[in-house]
């Protein structure tokens, strides 16, 4: 596939072929194609014999990267998941398996049974509905028939916001070329997925701890102590604050405005969080009051 889009897709079928070849495409190599929220649970054969290179070969696409053959990934793959072994192949001394034989992109194995779990149809995305007998337990698309799975309102939560994250490539330059085969390795990467509440209780700490002890309300701007933090605050929220920037739902009260030093006296914080200024005038005496 030179370019295009496949979303909400499965395969269940046996995929054969000489190289470049996995369960939903093949060879997807420009930027603007992509494959989303799909799944595959058929087995994946490779017919090359050769063992002088890779196959390029993989449960889901057989590879994403540059038709010039820099290989840089440039094709987008999202939220797709595989049965585990279903592209499993080893040459000489090299195994070849995953979901996609060359390249990165977001795939994920699965166990047959977490493959007919109502969660995995979550994490498919609203496409997708539970088997109805059809398809041996595996997900089956929304107008095949089948039913919504039934789960409480936090499993989904945790299966929409699982499906929504996604790491993008590093694409690093300047490596010294390397035949496709001759060497690989591993990163792992240990990630912790926080729910929209906990995501949104941590922003509030961190946000807590830049502001200042000290409160510069300025006369003619900050009618009130909370539009005097509001102006505070939204200076510090930086593009870190993912949950707190969208939702812009911060409510500023004041608990306890405290006491003036002199009770007599008409400046300082009302109990509603209203600012009473004052100032002295050198020619003359006294000071004169004035309103936020």
């Amino acid at each position: 596939m030179a370019d295009g889009s496949v979303t909400n897709c499965y395969n269940m079928g046996e995929v054969r072929g000489l190289k470049r070849t996995g369960g939903i495409v093949g060879i997807e190599n420009q930027t603007t194609a992509s494959i989303v929220n799909c799944y595959n649970a058929g087995k994946i054969v490779c017919t090359e014999t050769s063992t002088s290179g890779q196959p390029f070969c993989g449960a889901i696409v057989g590879t994403v990267t540059d038709a010039q053959g820099s290989g840089e990934t440039v094709a987008t793959v999202e939220n797709c998941y595989y049965l585990e072994n279903s592209f499993y192949q080893k040459r000489a001394e090299t195994i070849y398996h995953g979901g996609i034989g060359y390249g990165t992109g977001d795939t994920e194995s699965k166990t047959a049974d977490e493959m007919k779990a109502e969660a995995f149809v979550l994490a498919l995305g609203e496409a997708f509905r539970q088997d109805d007998g059809q398809n041996d337990g595996y997900p089956i698309l929304a107008w095949q028939g089948g039913s919504q799975p039934d789960v409480d309102e936090d499993r989904a939560a945790v299966a929409a916001d699982k499906a929504a994250l996604t790491i993008r490539p590093t694409i690093v330059s300047n490596l010294i070329p390397l035949t496709p085969g001759q060497a690989s390795d591993t990163k792992t990467f240990e990630i912790t997925v926080w729910s929209a509440l906990k995501t949104a209780q941590h922003e509030l700490d961190s946000l807590k701890e830049l502001l200042s002890g000290v409160l510069n309300p300025v006369y003619g701007t900050d009618a009130d102590i909370q539009s005097c933090l509001r102006r505070m605050i939204d200076g510090k929220l930086t593009d870190d604050f993912v949950r707190l920037k969208s939702a812009n739902q911060l409510t500023i009260t004041v608990s306890n405005p405290g006491e003036p030093a002199d009770t007599a006296a008409e400046w300082g914080i009302a109990p509603s969080g209203t600012l009473r200024y004052f100032f002295r005038d050198p020619a003359q005496s006294g000071a004169s009051f004035a309103s936020g």
